[in-house]
């Protein structure tokens, strides 16, 4: 089959909107927000998706876009935008707050884990963290969430697929998953986040450690 015809991002926006439809109960037109330049500098997107056609012709001179957190990105804008060196942005909630980076750290942990005596012992010396410990998932996002504004919390945990869920549920958290130090920074830049949930035993002390670093740098 030849797809040198297909428009990969817009098969991807005609999808996402058709999925968007079929899940309302009245099927209405779908009016996608226009990009608005914000100044000769930034671009603000509110769009459910964006693709290159709301680009067209709105970035020569634009050094920022501005994204809701619902937007998707297609993988030909992202290659896009990094080939001119664009940041992209995460616009936030009204009621959303994100502690600064030089901001204290804040530690908690489900009880289905045992920390290493080892790591312990790091985390306390580098961070001055002592773990708080808690019985279930939800006990420690309810705490969580208090302690994201006034400092960037730190969730460890064996179900942390289920514990980003819970989290990023939360109007006040913003949650990555860490487990490639790189990658955490990336996350944590690019979505403001301010909860970094770790599976100790799968990454390991070591790159738990660093993970941490690149989250708190």
């Amino acid at each position: 089959m030849n797809t040198s015809n297909f428009d990969i991002d817009d098969i991807v926006k005609r999808i996402l909107v058709d999925l968007t439809a079929k899940a309302e109960t009245v099927i209405k037109p779908i009016a996608l927000p226009e990009p608005i330049v914000v100044d000769e500098k930034e671009l603000v997107v509110e769009s459910r998706v964006l693709s290159l056609s709301e680009l067209n012709g709105r970035i020569d001179s634009i050094r920022k876009i501005t994204v809701s957190p619902k937007t998707v990105i297609t993988p030909s804008v992202k290659d896009m935008l990094r080939k001119r060196n664009i940041e992209i942005a995460t616009k936030l909630p009204g009621n959303f707050s994100v502690a600064k980076k030089n901001s204290t750290l804040w530690l908690g942990v489900h009880s289905s884990i045992s920390v290493s005596l080892r790591l312990s012992e790091q985390l306390k010396k580098n961070y001055g963290l002592t773990a708080a410990t808690f019985d279930t998932l939800l006990e420690l996002i309810d705490e969580a969430e208090r302690q994201v504004e006034t400092a960037r919390g730190i969730a460890l945990s064996n179900k942390s697929a289920t514990a980003l869920r819970l989290a990023n549920r939360r109007e006040k958290i913003r949650a990555v998953l860490g487990y490639d130090p790189k990658q955490t920074q990336a996350d944590t830049a690019e979505l403001a986040a301010n909860l970094l949930v770790v599976d100790p035993g799968r990454v390991g002390d070591f790159r738990v450690m660093e993970i941490i670093k690149n989250y708190f740098c």
